[in-house]
C-alpha cells in the first residue's frame, strides 16, 4: 500500500514528514502490519496487534497516510508516529527495565507512575516476557 493516492507534488506539500526516508521505512511498516504482528509501544513494551485503522489527510483528490491507530491485544491503544515504533527484542527491552531500574529516580517515578510493583518483581528475577517481549501479565500495574 503506498502512502499517498493522488499526485505526490501535493501529497508531498501536505504532509513532507512521510517522504522522509526514516519515517518512509516505518510507515511502510505499520500500514503493512496484520493481526498478530509486533510492535513497540510507548510503555517500554511489545504488542501483539488486535486491530489498526489508518487516518488521512485529504486535499480535493489527494490523501495522504499522517497516522496510524493501533489497538493490541492488551486492549491498550498506541500510535504512529507518535508512540508506536519498530519491535524490539526482549533483551533489549529488559536492558532499558534494568537501567532504569537500578537508579533511585527511576525508582522514585515507577512509584509515582504505578510501575513500583513491576519494578519490584524484575528485579527480583521474575520471568514477565514471554520471548518477544510482549508482557505476561498486561496487569502489571499497581
Amino acid at each position: 500500500m503506498k502512502l499517498w493516492k493522488g499526485k505526490k507534488r501535493i501529497a508531498k506539500k501536505i504532509y513532507p514528514r512521510a517522504f522522509n526516508k526514516i519515517y518512509n521505512k516505518e510507515y511502510n511498516f505499520f500500514i503493512n502490519l496484520k493481526p498478530g504482528d509486533l510492535y513497540y509501544g510507548c510503555d517500554g513494551f511489545n504488542h501483539r496487534l488486535r486491530e489498526k485503522e489508518i487516518e488521512y489527510i485529504i486535499y480535493g483528490k489527494t490523501k495522504v497516510v499522517c497516522r496510524i491507530e493501533l489497538l493490541g491485544e492488551d486492549e491498550g491503544f498506541h500510535n504512529f508516529p507518535n508512540c508506536a515504533w519498530l519491535p524490539r527484542s526482549k533483551q533489549e527491552i529488559l536492558n532499558k527495565w534494568f537501567g532504569w531500574a537500578k537508579d533511585s529516580e527511576g525508582l522514585e517515578a515507577a512509584k509515582e507512575w504505578g510501575w513500583s510493583n513491576f519494578v519490584t518483581k524484575l528485579i527480583a528475577g521474575e520471568e514477565l516476557l514471554d520471548n518477544d517481549g510482549v508482557l505476561l501479565d498486561p496487569n502489571w500495574r499497581d
